[in-house]
């Protein structure tokens, strides 16, 4: 039976537009610890105001597809 789980992530490549991550999930059963998952991931780096005005484009040109 799992006791308990933990997840330890990191920053392999920082960077100003693009940040490479990774992460590992150990899982504690009967006393020992299980490596249990492996994450890789790339991360874009937005600003407040460019994810802003993109999210709200994408809305704008759903609501308008959209069938009234």
């Amino acid at each position: 039976m799992v006791q308990c789980c933990v997840s330890l992530a990191r920053v392999i490549k920082p960077g100003r537009q693009v940040a490479v991550v990774a992460a590992d999930v150990f899982c504690l059963r009967d006393g020992a610890e299980i490596h249990t998952a492996t994450a890789l991931a790339s991360i874009a780096m937005l600003d407040d105001a460019k994810g802003a005005k993109h999210n709200d484009a994408k809305y704008h040109d759903a609501k308008q597809k959209s069938p009234a």
